[in-house]
């Protein structure tokens, strides 16, 4: 996230993940969910589209990134591309592109970087504690976020631990999967 921690306590809720079933992708942090081992149960839970120029930018063999097929003017570049296809369908944006990212903020899109998405695994609790430290480790060792987009991250990551019980169990008003996985 390219906002900073004051900005976006006031605009950002773990309980968004709530409502987070699918996004675009690009191809930085396809790339980043995969060299930090955590792309395969990210497409487990969420339903992740990209573009094919994208796709094979990124040069992930994997499945389950659904391509969208729809042509852009070729005058417009992959990301521009993909902010096109953000807009036109109204949906969330993963990235770790800062241009990306401002343009769909412009747009007043939804916008979540790698980070962002290993709290979205330890949210719905398709992570352990122990699974998230060795994807942030990771994820530190290849990102080049700014302090303050790390330090959001902690922040997002402690909300959530403080919904947890003592067995790292989200805690049910943090997540509707609690409520099906006890059925």
């Amino acid at each position: 996230m390219l906002r900073t921690k004051k900005q976006m306590t006031h605009t950002f809720t773990v309980n968004q993940f709530d409502d987070l079933e699918e996004a675009l992708i690009d191809a930085s942090s396809l790339i980043y969910a995969e060299k930090a081992g955590f792309l395969r149960q990210l497409q487990q839970i969420l339903r992740l589209y990209t573009l094919s120029k994208i796709s094979e930018e990124a040069n992930i063999k994997t499945g389950a990134i659904y391509i969208v097929q729809k042509s852009y003017p070729a005058s417009l570049s992959p990301d521009q591309q993909l902010v096109a296809c953000a807009i036109e369908s109204g949906l969330p944006v993963i990235s770790d592109d800062k241009k990306i990212l401002r343009r769909i903020q412009q747009a007043n899109l939804p916008y979540y970087n790698a980070l962002m998405m290993i709290n979205f695994l330890l949210f719905h609790r398709k992570i352990t504690l122990q699974e998230y430290q060795q994807h942030y480790s990771a994820l530190r060792k290849i990102a080049r976020y700014s302090p303050q987009v790390w330090e959001f991250g902690e922040s997002v990551h402690w909300l959530i631990r403080q919904s947890c019980d003592d067995d790292g169990n989200t805690d049910e008003n943090y997540s509707k999967l609690r409520e099906t996985e006890h059925s």
